[in-house]
């Protein structure tokens, strides 16, 4: 019990000096980049743009793919280096409608993902 606490306390405190930088890939609406802290969104209608949102990774040359989930198949992808203490957004204008998987990879390998939809 005594461990549980202190590998419980030890975390907390990682996390208070680390911050609550987060590493991470979304999706959000192009039009609401230009706001702090834009928002989340996994379902986008007609006109409105896909920008995938790449927070952390500074320094890191990042891969994007949206894959489209009924077929497996890779239907666009972006590859970009994130500067240091930088949100990176990449624009996806000309997908259809359908169900997709946002894969973002770092030297090859899959680090993140996040689901979205697109109804036209």
């Amino acid at each position: 019990m005594k461990q549980a606490i202190r590998f419980l306390l030890c975390a907390y405190i990682v996390l208070v000096i680390c911050g609550c930088a987060t590493n991470s890939v979304y999706t959000t609406r192009l039009q609401d980049v230009s706001i702090s802290n834009p928002p989340r969104m996994d379902n986008f209608g007609p006109g409105e743009v896909v920008a995938v949102t790449v927070e952390g990774y500074g320094g890191e040359t990042v891969h994007v793919k949206v894959i489209d989930m009924m077929t497996g198949r890779t239907v666009d992808s972006r590859t970009g280096y994130i500067p240091q203490d930088h949100v990176s957004y990449f624009q996806f204008s000309d997908l259809p409608a359908g169900s997709y998987v946002v894969h973002l990879e770092v030297h090859g390998t899959l680090v993140d993902s996040w689901k979205f939809t697109v109804n036209k």
